[in-house]
């Protein structure tokens, strides 16, 4: 698989990483050069520990019901532009969109006012957890993109299978929801990692609601599918800003 790559937010060693833990042989054939001002330090380490992390009770219970009632009146089936590679996947409604962000999607205000105090309590966990993992002092978290997602037992509606989410995105968070209609989930897959015989790890996180799965770029994950009840998760695509590692 060669890759050839025309955009300075893509690390070619990385992608490349990433298309051989998914079984392929992989190359590196062009890299344009990285554009004006973008930090030298963002691509020269690499993190020694997990690059996956799950936060149980990340956010509080009361929290959680708090906001639930407002998800189930203000969520609503969104379809994307004709020309995003999603433009068939309806089940996510959009809470914020960075103005850098290609697609621009419209958002559902009155959803986000809802979620604000829990995607801003996720965000805390995942600059926290992300600076421990990249050994840095600060970071600054930019949400790039932020959803809503009603998985129901319909083909097509009932998983998102296996991927790694946007190349333009430093990180991501899943959180989950409760439910007014309990499910079967069976949990969450994760890529993650290499055994002693140099095998790709699986990993199975189940999460609960108040759960936090925390995800580094481009990392292999898909949410399994459900056969029975609705499952909501809120997902968020993070910008990492890095200010200081630690010596």
């Amino acid at each position: 698989c060669a890759i050839v790559l025309g955009s300075a937010a893509l690390d070619p060693e990385e992608l490349a990483r990433v298309v051989s833990d998914a079984g392929f042989e992989a190359q590196v054939a062009k890299v344009m050069r990285p554009k004006p001002g973008k930090s030298k330090l963002a691509g020269s380490l690499r993190p020694t520990k997990p690059r996956h992390t799950c936060i149980r009770q990340g956010v509080p219970k009361g929290e959680l019901e708090e906001a639930f009632g407002g998800v189930l009146k203000h969520y609503h089936e969104q379809q994307l532009q004709e020309y995003s590679r999603y433009k068939n996947w309806t089940q996510s409604c959009y809470m914020e969109c960075h103005e850098q962000w290609s697609p621009q999607v419209p958002i559902t205000e009155e959803l986000r006012d809802v979620m604000l105090p829990l995607l801003d309590r996720a965000k805390e966990h995942f600059a926290t957890w992300y600076k421990d993992l990249y050994g840095l002092n600060d970071v600054e978290v930019v949400t790039l993109n932020s959803f809503i997602t009603k998985y129901i037992p319909v083909e097509g509606k009932d998983e998102f299978g296996k991927h790694v989410d946007s190349a333009k995105a430093d990180g991501s968070l899943i959180l989950a929801l409760p439910t007014d209609e309990p499910h079967d989930w069976p949990g969450l897959k994760v890529w993650d990692g290499k055994d002693s015989n140099g095998k790709i790890k699986e990993h199975t996180l189940k999460l609960e609601a108040g759960d936090i799965c925390c995800l580094d770029s481009l990392v292999w994950h898909h949410g399994l599918p459900i056969s029975v009840g609705k499952r909501y998760v809120a997902v968020c695509f993070y910008r990492c800003k890095w200010k200081k590692v630690k010596m």
